[in-house]
């Protein structure tokens, strides 16, 4: 008798260990396809998932868009932002995918069209790199918080009552004209700079078109400007003559003649002025161009100016000096100002 017994609590033993077995099998198969179904949501969608997986709070949510860090504050991160492109890139090292299947992306979904994930593995350091797509243009904020990085979008009209867009032209491999030791991409970017500063130090905002290592296309250049409805669009660039030669010299501003509230025309003028009364350059005119797309297209009041000529040598030598680009900077800057200080211009946007 106490051998059937022995017998029958061994089955109940085998019995039960293979029942856990089978549920611990069955568990892994689930969430093996758990997994794969996550992976194959887009960045936005596994974002929703998560939130409401991990039952994150509307206040929790409300700070942005949360990143798990490894190491709390102490984490290595770099964010780069390019508001032409409205991408984001966060690059965090010491993380993998492992580290991202158990510490999720949460928070706010709102005004992204698309997240990313790159996990990248150099020797034995891992990084991950977050790209976030935007549907505007927006400002940022970021904190560290309960071992989070968080970062909350916003409109820029939320933060400035005055916005400006400058564009230096051309970038990266397009280096423009390259004369007399002057290269324009170089010398657009570098007072494009020192306009933003200027801006950005009297509480205006400010949006450069590119950084240094970009060449947006046109389009996106001058879209930036009208979907932000900037107050002013400001392009920059060098000059030449058809034929080389050195007897030109002097700024050239143009303006979008098509614009019938004739702001272009009034920024426009203001911005030679000021030019000239700072550089004392030979006054060219400022001239109707909407025939080109980037003053044809723009919605807001726009002025390219063209700070020179690289044909000329000593014109040259100007541009490619850190204190004329200065007061070029400035001059333009004053002529900013003084659109802003007009009654005229001041008047209600379309």
């Amino acid at each position: 008798m106490r051998d059937k017994k022995v017998t029958f609590l061994s089955l109940i033993l085998i019995f039960t260990c293979l029942s856990l077995s089978f549920a611990a099998f069955i568990f892994d198969n689930n969430n093996k396809s758990r997994q794969k179904k996550i992976d194959l949501m887009n960045g936005v969608d596994k974002i929703a998932y998560y939130n409401n997986l991990d039952d994150i709070s509307r206040d929790e949510m409300e700070k942005g868009l949360l990143i798990p860090l490894p190491k709390g504050e102490e984490s290595d991160y770099e964010i780069e932002y390019s508001k032409v492109y409205r991408q984001m890139k966060i690059t965090i090292s010491d993380t993998n995918k492992e580290f991202f299947n158990k510490n999720h992306i949460e928070g706010l979904t709102n005004g992204l069209t698309d997240l990313k994930t790159d996990f990248k593995k150099e020797g034995k350091k891992e990084k991950t790199i977050v790209t976030v797509s935007l549907d505007n243009i927006y400002d940022y904020k970021s904190i560290i918080e309960d071992g989070n990085l968080y970062i909350k979008y916003y409109s820029m009209w939320d933060k400035y009552d005055k916005i400006v867009v400058i564009d230096p032209g051309h970038g990266a491999d397009n280096k423009g004209i390259v004369l007399n030791d002057g290269v324009e991409a170089d010398i657009d970017f570098a007072v494009a700079s020192y306009i933003e500063k200027y801006l950005k130090d009297a509480g205006i905002g400010v949006c450069l078109t590119r950084d240094e290592n970009q060449d947006p296309s046109i389009e996106k250049r001058v879209d930036m400007a009208n979907q932000l409805n900037a107050d002013m669009f400001i392009s920059i660039h060098v000059n030449e003559s058809d034929d080389k030669s050195e007897s030109y010299n002097g700024v050239l501003v143009m303006y979008n003649e098509k614009d019938d509230t004739l702001k272009s025309k009034l920024l426009g003028d203001y911005v030679l002025k000021n030019y000239i009364k700072n550089t004392q350059a030979k006054n060219l005119q400022c001239i109707e161009g909407s025939s080109l797309k980037l003053i044809g297209d723009s919605k807001v009041p726009v002025a390219l100016v063209e700070l020179g000529f690289l044909t000329n040598k000593p014109e040259a030598q100007k541009l490619i000096s850190k204190d004329y680009q200065q007061q070029a900077a400035l001059g333009i800057f004053n002529g900013i100002l003084e659109a802003y200080n007009n009654a005229e211009f001041l008047k209600e946007k379309k």
